[in-house]
């Protein structure tokens, strides 16, 4: 077997094999080109008993490679979306009855614009910068739900207790979901302290425990910017064409033959059109992650024990008043109807008590439209709204916000109220019973929000109404005061506060002054909180490659003019009348035959000029061209005699 090459200076030159029984194709040259193989067998006396196989040799340019891939794109989404298309059409949607339903048709949407969005159902966007689809960070997270074996009412549910799951092979425990497990005895004490004195120290010290829920907040944001980059590369098309208008037009006759006159005339006009086309897309996605400088906006309960009964608290965050911190149990007034335990009550700014109705319902028609479950605020008539809170059973302090583990003996604000029994709100409530877990359950979550005083709660259920009296942290007869420190975001610059790890304080001193240690009066409970954020700023770069043709067409338009002259046809002759006036016969005698000569004198007289054409008709000065004229006579029938 032989080899056909072609060497890199252009040279065509046969690489020799070597003869075999069974012969294998010669090593390729380098930087040569086969061109084909040549198989030949022993002894040859006929050409035609050789095989000669060309290589098909195919070098592309990037401009062939390009539109290669142009086309097999297109072919990847053509098949793509008749695939859809098969499968949509081939799709079977039943009813109630199982019966099929009729399809009228269906549509395909590639997200560049918003023309097939229903906005009312909708909350997703079309950046119309990268003309793509486009929704907010929180939207495209995916949070786990927990699946009981008996699932109540979303809005009522309580996620503090351990209920059983659906799945048996897992467990709930208070804030952790693990894989059911048995309690083992690990070690056992057996010996006990038999004597202790009442006070070994004879000092009395409040210094209480606070337990935070959350114990610490970790989060991850990310921030997306779009930057869009348009290359545009230019390109100018020139066209000519040529249009022939003929026009014809009769002239004045003139003395001699007819005859036509043929005059031109050129008039050019260029008509500019540009047309865009994209030619490559292509994103680059840029993401540096860097530790965010300020705490999210987010709710985190604490549950403080141990400190002196009856007795007001202030707090402070990293040695600063300035954080907000929201009671359990919020004192109220101008009660107007009764809330409901498990009610979900929406907190609005003072504004809003003008458009409250003399029995506590928002007016007319616009009772809490745009407004439910909404986190981000929205207003109403200018009057904002401030929080969302779940209410409890009103003696509730721990436990479900329903049936609780824990509840209040006397009332912290007026201690000789007692509310052990007291499981149900009406028009006398003088305070209200929020639930904490619920609030610090998510940052920004179904429950969130801050208040101060004034502020008005409405109940979304019952339609009760309710002004927030006062704000202040009381201890119970235990020393016991559970709230809720709504904690601001980076935005608003008065109550935001730095992450990292902070100390969290309750004191009975408004000024959180250093008193002595051992000191009767004074009563404290302190707790670290961690906050740490990572901020994921991430640029999608979009670059637009386009090729913009500038198309210049010229037309030339050729008007020809075609100018008829015909003969001037002679004046018309006038006819006139001939007369006989004279006769004479001439009568030879050697003549059988009579012969006789008429000789006539003609007299010529003018005869009145009439029109000899029925159908005659006349022009106007320019004249006219005719196409075509028909005539049509009638026949004539002869006689013969």
């Amino acid at each position: 077997m032989d080899r056909i090459i072609l060497t890199p200076e252009g040279i065509v030159e046969v690489v020799q094999g070597t003869p075999s029984e069974d012969p294998q194709i010669p090593a390729i040259v380098e930087d040569s080109m086969t061109l084909a193989t040549l198989e030949s067998p022993p002894y040859v006396y006929d050409v035609e008993t050789t095989r000669l196989t060309l290589i098909d040799n195919k070098r592309y340019t990037m401009r062939d490679i390009g539109s290669l891939e142009d086309r097999i794109e297109n072919l990847e989404d053509t098949v793509s979306l008749s695939i859809l298309e098969n499968d949509t059409r081939s799709l079977e949607i039943t009813d109630a009855d199982g019966l099929t339903r009729f399809k009228t048709g269906f549509f395909a949407d590639d997200f560049t614009n918003n023309d097939l969005f229903d906005e009312e159902i909708t909350t997703m966007v079309v950046d119309p910068g990268i003309q793509q689809l486009s929704c907010e960070a929180s939207q495209v997270t995916l949070a786990p739900q927990l699946q009981y074996e008996t699932q109540d009412d979303v809005t009522t549910f309580d996620l503090s207790g351990n209920d059983p799951l659906l799945d048996t092979n897992c467990q709930k425990t208070g804030n952790v979901v693990s894989l059911r497990y048995d309690e083992i005895e690990y070690l056992k004490q057996a010996f006990a302290t038999r004597v202790e004195n009442v006070n070994p120290f004879s000092i009395i010290d409040y210094v209480g425990t606070i337990k935070l829920e959350p114990a610490q907040d970790t989060w991850t944001e990310t921030k997306v910017k779009n930057k869009k980059n348009v290359k545009e590369k230019f390109k100018t098309v020139n066209k000519k064409s040529e249009n022939v208008v003929e026009k014809f037009r009769v002239g004045k006759p003139k003395n001699g033959p007819s005859s036509m006159k043929t005059s031109t005339k050129k008039n050019t006009k260029v008509e500019t059109s540009k047309d865009t086309k994209i030619t490559n897309v292509s994103t680059k996605i840029d993401s540096k992650a860097s530790q965010a400088k300020y705490m999210r906006e987010r709710n985190v309960s604490f549950f403080a024990d141990g400190l002196k009964p009856y007795t007001r608290y202030y707090a402070f965050y990293d040695g600063s008043k300035k954080v907000r911190v929201l009671p359990k149990l919020i004192e109220i007034k101008d009660v107007q109807g009764s809330f409901q335990v498990g009610e979900i009550c929406e907190i609005w700014s003072r504004k809003s008590v003008k458009y409250v109705d003399g029995k506590g319902n928002l007016k007319v028609e616009e009772r809490f439209a745009d407004v439910v479950d909404d986190p981000k605020g929205k207003t109403f008539r200018k009057a904002r709204r401030q929080a969302v809170i779940r209410l409890c059973v009103p003696n509730h302090k721990t436990g479900k916000h329903r049936n609780p583990d824990e509840t209040f003996t006397f009332n912290p604000y007026d201690r000789d109220q007692d509310i052990s029994n007291l499981t149900t709100y009406n028009s006398s409530s003088t305070f209200l019973n929020m639930d904490l877990l619920a609030m610090s359950r998510k940052a920004m979550g179904k429950f969130f929000g801050n208040f101060y005083t004034n502020h008005v709660i409405i109940g979304r259920t019952s339609g009760a109404t309710a002004r927030i009296s006062r704000k202040r942290l009381v201890t119970d007869g235990l020393g016991s005061i559970y709230g809720n420190i709504s904690f601001a975001g980076e935005k608003n610059k008065n109550h935001r506060f730095k992450t990292g790890t902070k100390i969290f304080k309750l004191t009975n001193d408004a000024k959180d002054s250093v008193t002595l240690p051992g000191a009767i009066k004074h009563s404290e409970a302190e707790v670290p909180f961690t906050s740490s954020g990572t901020i994921i700023r991430t640029t999608i770069t979009t670059t637009i490659k386009k090729l913009v043709t500038t198309t210049n067409n010229a037309v030339t338009t050729v008007t020809k003019t075609n100018v008829f002259r015909f003969q001037k046809l002679p004046p018309p002759k006038i006819i006139r009348k001939r007369e006989i006036v004279e006769r004479t016969t001439v009568v030879e005698p050697r003549i059988i035959r009579e012969t006789r000569v008429v000789r006539e004198v003609v007299r010529e007289r003018p005869v009145p000029r009439r029109d000899p054409l029925a159908q005659s008709f006349t022009t106007d000065k320019k004249g006219a061209l005719f196409l075509l004229l028909t005539f049509t006579w009638q026949q004539k029938i002869l006689k013969h005699h």
